[in-house]
């Protein structure tokens, strides 16, 4: 009889042993599965924030092409007013000798009416 009680003891121990050990890995397991959660919702959150600065890294080169393209405008518009007025002035200086000639002309014509003509 004390080898009966003694195994029912050991079987009732070993069945104790085998629950303890189902609600250990049962916890385990669980908070597994929440620090898992954890992560993807950290995971999660940092690939939100990457996307977002990814936006705004490529929002930050649009704005610096457009700059660049603006001021390549302005800088084309600059060479290109330069441009005429160069061509403005070239113009008005060939105008100028242009008149002054005449002028010189009228001058000469003048004056030879003047010496024919006496007063």
């Amino acid at each position: 009889m004390g080898d009966r009680m003694t195994l029912q003891e050991t079987v009732w121990t070993v069945k104790e042993e085998a629950y303890v050990a189902r609600v250990a890995w049962n916890h385990s397991i669980g908070l597994s599965q929440e620090t898992y959660q954890e992560l993807q919702t950290h995971h999660d959150h940092v690939y939100a924030h990457e996307t977002h600065l990814q936006t705004h890294q490529t929002q930050l080169q649009f704005q610096s092409t457009l700059i660049q393209t603006q001021h390549q405008v302005s800088e084309t518009r600059f060479q290109m007013q330069q441009t005429a007025m160069a061509k403005l002035r070239e113009t008005d200086c060939g105008r100028q000798a242009q008149l002054t000639e005449a002028l010189r002309a009228t001058v000469l014509v003048l004056q030879e009416a003047l010496c024919c003509f006496p007063f």
